[in-house]
């Protein structure tokens, strides 16, 4: 499901487990060569993380960072939030709730351009065809393909968005 995000999505995904694994303090050069970035990239994505995700204790100190997560959740703490501030998401969201939704609509809601919308949804049908058999119309945004993968796709979709909310916690 991670494919549709951001590089820099990807990366903070993967700083978060990351640090869970290390279980103790980590240095940021250490993240910085590890990730291929700067100092500098390592720093604004934990402030980032830090601001955003509800329930990811990040800590500071001249031995470096680590992470505390309290003991009923696990680093898909961070899923929600990417994929609500995602737009591949947000289409293929939109997609679904609203089967009859135009090109025009879709522009105006998510305030891309026409263009722009044509290349997330290539880039949406090149992910799906991966692994399902389905994909979006670039011509009215109708699914086409396998009922059954669309259906496996959604509820894959909505059980990981909504993971906080099915293990009893209601904030993020």
């Amino acid at each position: 499901m991670r494919a549709l995000l951001s590089k820099n999505q990807n990366r903070q995904i993967d700083i978060v487990d990351y640090l869970v694994q290390a279980n103790g303090w980590v240095h940021i050069d250490e993240l910085a060569k590890t990730f291929k970035v700067s100092t500098r990239a390592i720093k604004i994505d934990l402030a980032f993380l830090r601001d955003k995700i509800d329930g990811l204790d990040i800590l500071f100190s001249t031995n470096g960072v680590r992470i505390e997560l309290p003991e009923n959740l696990s680093t898909e703490v961070v899923y929600p939030y990417y994929y609500s501030h995602s737009i591949c998401y947000e289409i293929l969201e939109q997609l679904f709730l609203h089967e009859e939704t135009t090109v025009t609509e879709m522009t105006q809601k998510l305030f891309i351009t026409t263009s722009t919308l044509n290349r997330y949804i290539q880039k949406i049908n090149n992910s799906l065809k991966k692994k399902f058999d389905f994909q979006i119309s670039k011509k009215n945004l109708q699914f086409i393909g396998n009922e059954q993968d669309i259906r496996f796709f959604f509820v894959q979709y909505f059980a990981e968005k909504n993971w906080l909310l099915s293990n009893g916690h209601s904030t993020l």
